[in-house]
């Protein structure tokens, strides 16, 4: 969960005023400015923040400074602290990238990296980007975003990077080209003069050249051993003895020091290290509450004055942290002090505080560290509806997965939220048991006004099951009786009631009595809080507009699921995920948005702009991914079909087969469908008769069992219809097309209408055999002019060469509207730029490439180097500007590119450009 800013991460560490100067480490450090990457690798407690912070004092040039925690591994709340960062040299720094990700219009890692990039080109001197604690980021995304940064910088832009372990970067790349600069554990030890300054210096110690010796060979120059040692000496009357007795590796010793730390310290003071040592970050009225006394502050103070290893986060001495190793070595000795209760207890007073101060992500978090299911248990069910109704699913999944099956059985509305969550993560049980079981809880519950509540939330849940899996008659009459059961006020399951009846009524096509279900269903769900229903309900009123054929109306669906910003919604996120330092009231992504790019994506498939597609869909499904939500199912499956409108089918099938590896579910029709259309596109037509078994034994009502809502229905049909003709049963086809034409009009479906034309008039070729017979003529002008109204374009481009004859047909006939020859002259054009199938890896390269680009290619090429828009391109070479698209999208795949500027470098690269 992205949690909000916490401006204390971008501070420079302050530095003591008692320093030990290192002059030979500032010196190499001063050859950063060299170097696109530094790189200071070193184990815990070795100095490396202590002289980056030193060192910028040195340095005229302005720093950004990170300090990275284990919460940073979300790749947006990464980017976020990146832009904010840059942001304190340059206030105007990334404002467009930083509104697209608070807005939830989450693009692609390479194209917010491309931003910021170009944005870095304005700094008009050296600046340095330093992320410290790197070794806390394992998410492979922020790595790759990194590389790619790494490889593009500006000269006057140098990232420094401070880690435990190397990262899993190209290092050795970056050797040979001198584009790294790297200061090791080697490095950084402390020789024997700076140990004898620095006990001098630091703490006013003075020993003797053997001793110094002695404790160099023990400690090995750590930085972090120096200090525990310092401190432990401190009090000793024969510092001979105390460094002879030291023996073993700086391992031991150093656990050796922090037990003398502890030891040397007040009782009270030990007693307050090891039992704040369970917060991640320390305050005063936290601290109090853990330890039920009123001194932390002045604790706090007295070991931020002695430097025992506790590290300020602000500049106002209120909130703290322990080091890393200190905090590690902290717990390990109150896991050894105090028994498992005594632990559990500190726990739960942090559960606690944070639950009075509003913070019921670290209550929950606190009460399973303490052991009490219970506790925790009653924290989530308070704090569920909050993460559902926000998109945030993944984190409640992983608390209730923590739960043993009688904690949820004994909590039915733990049993209600994994239900809810299985719902939206696509990952629901639809059969008939499984429905059976959840009726059985309804009845089960004794009354009571919080059952009664329950009651309807569990009718609601089944009446979405229903709907789904294709009982939507079941669906519509258990609606109807949940609506009569329940409270006006209760706005949330009301809600989800209507949603599910709207979506039944809808499914089974009957879509003006849906209208007004939709309409409550979402002035309901606004009023609930519950946002995440209201984009699930949007996405699936969109769906069914863009099934029966009203793309644009389908459109801006998709685009008001795009357009949400609430600020309530966005409020609920912060106060679910914010840090305990931060106060609510900035706005973050609203992740559940992804749907809308989703949805949006299938339009502009069909009307054949690839290439948004293809962003859209990417964006989209990173979001749901990020969100936990079933969006990426149906996102996979647009992009199967977008790989195939690219001849390229291996991606395609690939496409297919993640869904249906990762998901049993009641719409794998879908799935199915795609893999026939597959199958027909490639000729393998005995596959897709293989495929359609099941289909047609549904159609043919051999499966009584199953039952398909109306429009269900309908693609299927349309699908087996495809697979008749490719066979010559073209009876059979004619047969299925009446019934889906009668189903199409009496609905108003006019998509459907257009792809029963374009059917009819295959199959009336077909059946001809080498004559084009008027029939189907007629049949693809109906199918050309329903198409012009929302502009459909895939549809026919998917059918093959076989629709080249029809529309040649359509242009020279005199009776067919300028709109349709149009469109016509369009798809006949489209025909003969597609290619065939690349010959893949083991093809033939011309320039590194898979495949040479045409003359026409070359031309747009060139073109875009210069900066010309679409629209420009389209003028110059008179074409339409979905034909500049369709060339762009084919130079993207030929040369392994995402973008314009990428298409632009490689070509200018290997010499299809010039480099000027």
């Amino acid at each position: 969960m992205t949690s909000p800013i916490l401006t204390t991460k971008l501070f420079i560490p302050p530095i003591r005023s008692d320093l030990l100067p290192r002059p030979n480490l500032i010196k190499k450090l001063n050859s950063i400015v060299n170097y696109p990457l530094t790189l200071i690798s070193a184990s815990a407690g070795s100095g490396k923040t202590t002289i980056l912070s030193e060192w910028i004092k040195y340095t005229n040039h302005p720093v950004a400074w990170i300090s990275l925690d284990s919460e940073d591994n979300d790749t947006i709340q990464f980017l976020l602290y990146v832009i904010h960062a840059l942001k304190k040299i340059k206030n105007n720094f990334g404002n467009k990238m930083l509104g697209s990700l608070q807005s939830g219009q989450l693009e692609s890692l390479e194209s917010i990296a491309i931003q910021l990039i170009n944005e870095m080109t304005g700094f008009s001197e050296h600046t340095f980007l330093i992320l410290d604690d790197f070794h806390l980021i394992s998410q492979t995304k922020v790595h790759d975003f990194l590389i790619f940064i790494v490889d593009h910088l500006p000269p006057q832009i140098h990232l420094i990077v401070t880690s435990r372990i190397d990262p899993p970067w190209p290092l050795a790349r970056y050797r040979s080209r001198n584009h790294l600069l790297e200061l090791r554990g080697q490095d950084l030890r402390f020789d024997t003069q700076e140990i004898k300054q620095f006990l001098h210096l630091s703490y006013g110690l003075d020993l003797s050249l053997e001793d110094v010796t002695a404790l160099e060979a023990r400690t090995e120059g750590w930085v972090a051993g120096l200090q525990l040692a310092a401190l432990s000496m401190q009090g000793h009357s024969d510092i001979h003895d105390f460094v002879k007795d030291f023996t073993g590796s700086h391992l031991f010793v150093a656990e050796y020091l922090i037990e003398e730390i502890l030891q040397k310290q007040s009782e009270e003071i030990q007693i307050f290290l090891l039992k704040t040592s369970i917060l991640e970050r320390l305050e005063e009225n936290l601290c109090d509450a853990v330890l039920g006394s009123n001194l932390s502050q002045t604790y706090l103070s007295l070991l931020h004055r002695k430097n025992a290893f506790i590290i300020p986060l602000d500049n106002k001495g209120q909130w703290f942290r322990y080091h890393h190793l200190f905090a590690d070595l902290l717990q390990a000795r109150l896991a050894q002090t105090i028994t498992e209760q005594e632990v559990s207890n500190l726990h739960k007073r942090a559960s606690n505080w944070y639950v009075k101060n509003n913070f019921p992500v670290e209550a929950v978090n606190h009460a399973l560290a303490a052991g009490d299911l219970e506790l925790a248990a009653g924290l989530v069910e308070n704090t569920a509806r909050s993460l559902i109704y926000s998109g945030r699913i993944n984190v409640l999944r992983d608390w209730l997965e923590v739960f043993p099956e009688n904690i949820i059985q004994n909590r039915p509305h733990l049993t209600f939220f994994l239900f809810w969550i299985d719902m939206l993560q696509g990952k629901a049980d639809f059969s008939e048991t499984a429905i059976q079981e959840k009726e059985r809880l309804l009845k089960s519950l004794p009354p009571s006004s919080e059952n009664d509540k329950l009651r309807g939330e569990l009718m609601a849940v089944v009446c979405r099951l229903l709907a789904l899996s294709g009982r939507t008659s079941q669906a519509i009459h258990l609606a109807q009786e949940a609506l009569a059961y329940l409270h006006l006020e209760d706005y949330a399951s009301r809600a989800r009631v209507n949603s599910a009846l709207a979506i039944a009524l809808d499914l089974e096509g009957r879509s003006d009595e849906a209208r007004p279900v939709y309409e409550e269903c979402f002035s309901q769900a606004a009023a609930a809080g519950d946002h995440l229903l209201g984009v699930h309900t949007m996405m699936a009123k969109g769906l069914v507009q863009y099934r029966s054929g009203y793309l644009n109306q389908a459109s801006k669906t998709f685009q008001a699921i795009i357009n949400i910003r609430s600020q309530e919604g966005a409020n609920t996120l912060l106060r679910t995920g914010m840090n305990p330092m931060e106060k609510a009231g900035e706005k973050t992504i609203f992740l559940p948005s992804g749907q809308g790019y989703i949805g949006l994506a299938h339009v502009l498939l069909e009307q054949y702009d690839l290439i948004t597609a293809k962003e859209y869909l990417i964006k989209g499904m990173n979001l749901c991914q990020q969100g936990g939500l079933d969006g990426i199912f149906i996102g996979r499956l647009q992009m199967s079909r977008l790989h195939q409108a690219n001849n390229d089918h291996d991606k395609a099938l690939a496409e297919i087969q993640f869904p249906k590896d990762a998901f049993a579910r009641v719409d794998d029709y879908n799935v199915t469908a795609r893999l026939i259309m597959l199958a027909l596109a490639k000729g393998e037509i005995s596959k897709a008769r293989q495929f359609a078994d099941s289909f047609i034994k549904i159609l043919n009502g051999e499966l009584v069992d199953t039952r398909l809502p109306l429009i269900f229905y309908e693609i299927v049909a349309a699908v087996v219809s495809r697979v008749y003709i490719a066979l010559d049963e073209v009876d059979k086809a004619f047969k299925l097309l009446d019934r889906l034409e009668a189903s199409a009009k009496s609905g108003k479906r006019p998509g459907r209408l257009v792809e029963v034309n374009l059917l009819r008039a295959l199959a009336f070729q077909k059946q001809a055999k080498n004559n084009l017979p008027q029939m189907a003529v007629d049949h693809i002008i109906k199918a050309l002019d329903f198409a012009v109204e929302e502009n459909y374009f895939l549809l026919f481009l998917e059918e093959g060469s076989a629709v080249i004859p029809l529309l040649k047909a359509v242009v020279t006939d005199k009776n067919v509207s300028a709109e349709s020859k149009e469109l016509t002259k369009q798809l006949l054009q489209a025909f003969s730029e597609r290619e065939p199938l690349s010959m893949g890896q083991f093809g033939p390269t011309v320039n590194g490439l898979f495949e040479q680009l045409t003359p026409r290619e070359m031309e747009v090429l060139e073109l875009i180097a210069t900066g010309a828009s679409n629209q420009k391109i389209a003028d110059e070479l008179v074409v339409t500007v979905r034909t500049v698209k369709k060339h762009t999208s084919n130079i993207y795949g030929k040369l392994g590119v995402e973008s314009r500027t990428q298409a632009v470098a490689y070509a200018r690269q290997n010499g299809l450009l010039p480099i000027n």
